[in-house]
């Protein structure tokens, strides 16, 4: 709800008086400013720019690259939405610039995992922040890891799905898989190469992974030459925890799955009271 002494109004505004306080994108690419200059130069500015006024200043809510932009053209002024009567919130402003951008579809996950980290670093809990940005808690969680573990030079090649230009990208759902995955920091570099030059997708990149988690000698090469000879499976079924405990006793392993491994590659004999069967059961 509006403040009493808050208003809205419309009007062009010094560029000189325009602070940036703070803005959620990590870096605007030029040539994507060029084209927006361009754009401008022909159309002009089709949409205002958001400004919160306080005393004589100004402060940027949202319309960076705008902003950006008339400044190179060598504006003067720029047609601004200005806020008034209120006070001066980073956390507002950082929730104002990413729902305007999120909207746009042109914000990148590593964009919007800096924010997310300034609203942890402030205080703010996971669910608070997806609150205050209208994201998924799942797409924020997920943006906080990509952030903290893709290498440094394939970042900029991130996009979510649902992004302009994604086709050339690497996903946020690939990503997070190798991110994720059981193998060496040195096949996970190899293995963003692969799916940027491929467009690998989920499934793919998860496969390849395994095929190197299961023979720790094959390199990301090797397993990218293989993995269509294979599909990757999820098994749910009923065991017996009596006989399944047997196996982990005598010969040490540490789950179903290694057991379900050695059982199909011939490494362990079939024990058939292992595995559910009420007919079995009753027989006894």
């Amino acid at each position: 709800m509006k403040k009493q002494n808050e208003r809205i109004i419309m009007e062009d505004v010094e560029i000189k008086k325009i602070d940036v306080v703070e803005n959620c994108r990590v870096r605007m690419a030029e040539s994507n400013i060029d084209q927006i200059m361009t754009d401008i130069k022909q159309r002009g500015l089709l949409q205002p720019i958001g400004l919160l006024k306080d005393k004589n200043r100004y402060f940027l809510r949202f319309g960076q690259r705008r902003l950006t932009a008339c400044k190179k053209l060598g504006w003067k002024t720029i047609p601004a939405i200005v806020k008034t009567g209120s006070i001066i919130d980073l956390g507002n402003f950082f929730a104002d610039n990413v729902a305007e951008n999120l909207e746009r579809k042109d914000i990148s996950p590593l964009e919007l995992a800096r924010i997310c980290k300034w609203f942890l670093d402030n205080g703010y809990s996971i669910k608070e922040i997806a609150v205050k940005i209208s994201e998924p808690i799942t797409r924020i969680k997920i943006a906080l890891n990509l952030a903290r573990n893709v290498p440094e030079e394939f970042r900029d090649e991130l996009a979510f799905k649902d992004r302009p230009g994604f086709e050339d990208k690497i996903s946020v759902s690939v990503a997070n898989s190798i991110t994720r995955s059981w193998i060496k920091n040195e096949d996970r570099k190899a293995l963003f190469t692969l799916a940027k030059q491929h467009s690998l997708n989920k499934d793919d990149v998860e496969l390849i992974a395994h095929l190197i988690h299961a023979d720790q000698e094959m390199s990301v090469a090797e397993a990218y030459k293989e993995f269509r000879k294979y599909k990757l499976t999820n098994v749910r079924i009923i065991v017996s925890k009596v006989e399944l405990g047997k196996y982990i006793k005598t010969a040490g392993y540490k789950r179903f799955s290694d057991v379900f491994v050695a059982i199909v590659s011939g490494k362990e004999r079939p024990n058939k009271h292992l595995l559910f069967n009420k007919k079995g059961v009753d027989e006894e």
